[in-house]
Order: C-alpha cells, then sequence, then structure tokens
C-alpha cells in the first residue's frame, strides 16, 4: 500500500534534512532511520516549492510531500519515526496528515455515497449529428447519426467521504499552505502522483 504524508517542516529542520540527504558524511542530529523517511520526498526540490511557506508564529515553515510504499516502511514504522521526530523537535516538525491512495486518511476507511448532481437538467446523452447528412438508401445503422452530448452530465455523482479517526489529523491552519486558500474549506490536492486519487480532507 502507497502512503501520501504531508509533513511541516521549519527552515532550520528543513536545512537538516537536506543536509543528512546530500551529504555522505552527515554526522547531524537526524538517526539513519528519519534521513531515510525523507528520503521518499521524490524530487524534493520541486515538491516543496508547489506549497506555500507561511509565517507561523514568527517561524517559516515548509510542507513536504512524502510518498512510501509500506512495504518497505509499514505504517507502525513511519509512525515510530515521525513521533520520535515530533518529541525531539518540537515546533520545528508536525505531520498535517496522512493518505492512503485511495484517498481516505490513515487510520479511515474510504465512503463513496451516489448523491444527485446539481448540474443535472436532464440533457441526453447523445443527440443528432448536424454536421453529418446520411445517405437515405441507408438502411443499416449508422453510427454517425449521433454523437456526445456536449451539454450532458451524469444524474448522480460520487461524493467521497470517510469514517473513522485520522491517525494524524488535519490542523487548522493547513491552509495556510495552499496556494490561494482562506481557510481548510480551501484545501486543495496539490501535488499527487500519477495513480493517487483524491486526498479526503474531512
Amino acid at each position: 500500500m502507497i502512503v501520501n504524508m504531508w509533513v511541516i517542516v521549519s527552515d532550520a529542520a528543513q536545512a537538516e534534512i537536506r543536509d543528512g540527504l546530500t551529504n555522505e558524511g552527515y554526522s547531524g542530529v537526524l538517526s539513519p532511520a528519519e534521513i531515510r523517511l525523507f528520503s521518499y520526498c521524490q524530487d524534493n526540490g520541486v515538491r516543496v516549492g508547489l506549497y506555500e511557506r507561511p509565517n507561523l508564529n514568527g517561524t517559516d515553515y515548509n510542507l513536504w510531500s512524502i510518498d512510501f510504499d509500506t512495504d518497505n516502511i509499514p505504517v507502525a514504522q513511519a509512525k515510530a519515526v515521525l513521533d520520535g521526530l515530533l518529541d525531539r523537535f518540537p515546533n520545528q516538525i508536525e505531520v498535517a496528515g496522512a493518505w492512503k491512495f485511495d484517498g481516505a486518511m490513515v487510520g479511515c476507511e474510504l465512503v463513496l455515497t451516489d448523491i444527485p448532481n446539481p448540474d443535472y437538467v436532464g440533457e441526453p446523452f447523445e443527440i443528432s449529428n448536424p454536421d453529418y447528412q446520411p445517405d437515405p438508401e441507408l438502411i443499416d445503422f449508422d453510427p454517425r447519426l449521433s454523437i456526445r452530448n456536449p451539454a450532458w452530465v451524469p444524474e448522480t455523482i460520487v461524493e467521497r467521504s470517510q469514517t473513522g479517526t485520522p491517525t494524524y489529523p488535519i490542523p487548522s491552519y493547513l491552509w495556510r499552505f495552499m496556494p490561494g486558500a482562506a481557510s481548510n474549506a480551501d484545501l486543495a490536492d496539490v501535488n499527487r502522483v500519477m495513480g493517487q486519487a483524491p486526498r479526503v480532507f474531512a
């Protein structure tokens, strides 16, 4: 199973992490297991830059999006590493959420519910093709007679939600890292990897 985590780190913590990732002779405060966890943020220089860098209580913070396979790092092991970091670096490192690949947060189960589509007005799926003049002597079915209606929308849509208690709840200020957001109601699926389902935020 692939797990995606958003980890908030201060500028000072980020410098330490990147030193551990790039310096073969690193002898700083981070353990090999902690460095290994952050190594799963592929192309971190680019991915971290996709988020805002807010100043919270006088400290500048960054958001890392880390993806790892639980076959390589079991969730319990990743949690133990992160919990150790949170204890050792208060106000420097925090987990802002963790999601399974189906979009539900770790600790929760995904719920899919069909609900009425507010944009549905009864438009048919197909309409007559205005650009095609059929041969009047053609008696067999001709698929060119109809085209997909560009105004069609499905009668229902799938609402994604979840049940359970997240292992890492979303902090109230997470919106500060989202470009253009004004509150947690505006949280967006920034920086998803190929095949990753939209994240459920509540």
